[in-house]
């Protein structure tokens, strides 16, 4: 059985360029209310992960 996370890519660094109001992580966090969220802040963080968890699912398929 494959378990799933549910994964959510926020950049800080587009909200600061559209003047935007900051959102924390706890405030998304709370938003979805899931315990398998993951939060991504930094877009190299989130290629990496979602690289390796893509070619993992791709090996069941």
């Amino acid at each position: 059985m494959l378990l799933m996370s549910l994964w959510f890519f926020y950049s800080p660094h587009a909200v600061e360029i559209k003047k935007l109001k900051e959102v924390t992580h706890e405030q998304i966090a709370t938003a979805f209310e899931r315990d398998d969220l993951i939060i991504y802040t930094n877009p190299d963080d989130f290629k990496l992960s979602y690289l390796s968890k893509t070619s993992i699912i791709q090996l069941y398929f």
